[in-house]
């Protein structure tokens, strides 16, 4: 049980949490806590705390917002020729209406049951907040206004008629949407965005920061609110702004105690009114830019949210772990290029060797064909010298044994054609190379291009 006799200091609290909420539906009886049962929730003894700050008569209410408009409606039913068609009690009417409810509720609250600030600030910015509410929304006719401080927390309860105007039938009636409209809203959200705001001005004032639960879920999807809420604070700060006219700061009358030594200032009180318009200006001027500094740090704060759920998808963390593992393996890719220049550089080497090898079987070939040349000119030399030899013997013997001319003759023609035959034999014989000298100059030069490979 909170101990309202005790005092709660409001230096001790630097934030609070505040809330506006509506319902379609009200209880006058529970505002009233006119019931005959006591709620659950409700603490008797401090009844006596709580507030009744608007508490009108509904019924003469809509007497006095409808009549007029009642009264023309039926008249026109009647110059038609349809006074079947006319209402007698509006307020009937709607109540029977299961579409419309004659009236609906709003609940402002400041705090939460675990954390609040003193019931005489609270109440003090609640009633603020009633006027306000008055004078914001115009169309929006209070009936009933109720501070409850026999519950958790302080709160006030606001009964409203929303008023719409209309072009034709009942030229005024009861229609919250076409009211929030025609009051230059465009949503229920905008409207409610605003009455945030506006409560949100009123707790600073006070000298408390706006309070967001601990409740990350929610603090995240009230971020885009939050936003709209600033905006409508800065929208109605410059609305302010400019319809005031800033005066000019009076010119101080300095006068100077000869006896003290001191200076002093007077003004008029025309001045000073001046000066406090110049101030309210400024006041205004830095709710402005507060509204958008806010706005500005819940834009940051929605991108840095939004930042942190990609970073958490699933795809971004494994490109994190690739990324990762593609730097550790940085240093085995420059050695598998490393790798690769020199497999190719045997390659080239190998592809030598291979060419070499051709190029030294060709040799080999032509070495083979040169030694079968060199063999068949051995033969044919030494066939030549076995001719030789034979025709010199057969020379001599025919010289000196032989009497017949004609075979001497015969024998002398066939060597001359032999030696016609072949005139440089022996030059020929004289520059074909060494056999074993061709092998060994062949076997340096293929030694020679392995090393030069390698």
């Amino acid at each position: 049980m909170r101990n309202w006799n005790r005092k709660t200091s409001s230096s001790k609290l630097s934030s609070v949490s505040i809330s506006f909420s509506t319902a379609a539906k009200g209880n006058f009886n529970h505002n009233r806590r006119t019931n005959s049962k006591v709620p659950e929730n409700v603490d008797p003894t401090r009844t006596a705390f709580n507030k009744i700050l608007i508490d009108k008569d509904i019924r003469q209410v809509y007497k006095e917002v409808f009549g007029e408009a009642l009264a023309e409606y039926n008249a026109n039913q009647v110059a038609k020729k349809h006074p079947e068609r006319q209402k007698k009690d509006y307020y009937s009417s709607i109540c029977h209406d299961k579409k419309t409810e004659p009236f609906r509720e709003a609940v402002v609250q400041i705090g939460n049951k675990d954390k609040q600030i003193p019931r005489w600030e609270s109440n003090e910015i609640l009633q603020k907040f009633l006027k306000k509410f008055q004078e914001n929304n115009p169309q929006l006719v209070v009936v009933g206004a109720y501070i409850h401080n026999d519950e958790a927390t302080p709160h006030m309860h606001i009964d409203y008629v929303p008023v719409a105007t209309y072009s034709k039938g009942l030229k005024t009636r009861v229609s919250n949407d076409k009211a929030l409209n025609q009051m230059g809203y465009k949503t229920w959200n905008d409207w409610k965005d605003s009455q945030m705001a506006c409560l949100e001005n009123l707790v600073r004032e006070k000298g408390y920061d706006r309070e967001y639960m601990n409740n990350s879920n929610r603090h995240i999807a009230d971020v885009e609110k939050f936003k709209r809420v600033q905006k409508e604070v800065e929208r109605l700060a410059n609305n302010k702004l400019e319809k005031m006219e800033l005066p000019d700061i009076p010119e101080p009358e300095i006068k100077f105690n000869p006896i003290t030594k001191t200076e002093s200032v007077r003004f008029t009180k025309a001045e000073f009114e001046q000066i406090k318009q110049v101030i309210n200006y400024q006041q205004i001027q830095i709710t402005s830019l507060e509204a958008h500094k806010s706005d500005l740090s819940a834009k940051l704060e929605n991108v840095e949210l939004k930042l942190d759920t990609v970073r958490k998808k699933p795809y971004v963390l494994e490109n994190e772990r690739l990324s990762a593992e593609l730097e550790k393996n940085k240093s085995k890719i420059d050695k598998f290029d490393e790798i690769s220049i020199q497999n190719q550089q045997l390659k080239n080497q190998i592809n030598t060797l291979n060419n070499l090898q051709v190029e030294n079987n060709n040799l080999k070939l032509e070495l083979e064909k040169e030694k079968q040349r060199s063999e068949n000119f051995k033969i044919v030399k030494l066939i030549r010298n076995g001719l030789d030899n034979l025709f010199i013997g057969v020379l001599d013997e025919y010289q000196n044994k032989s009497k017949n001319p004609d075979i001497y003759t015969q024998l002398f023609d066939d060597n001359t054609d032999l030696n016609k035959s072949h005139p440089n034999i022996d030059q020929e014989f004289s520059n074909l190379p060494d056999v074993d000298e061709l092998i060994e100059i062949s076997e340096l030069d293929r030694e020679k291009d392995y090393d030069h490979c390698r």
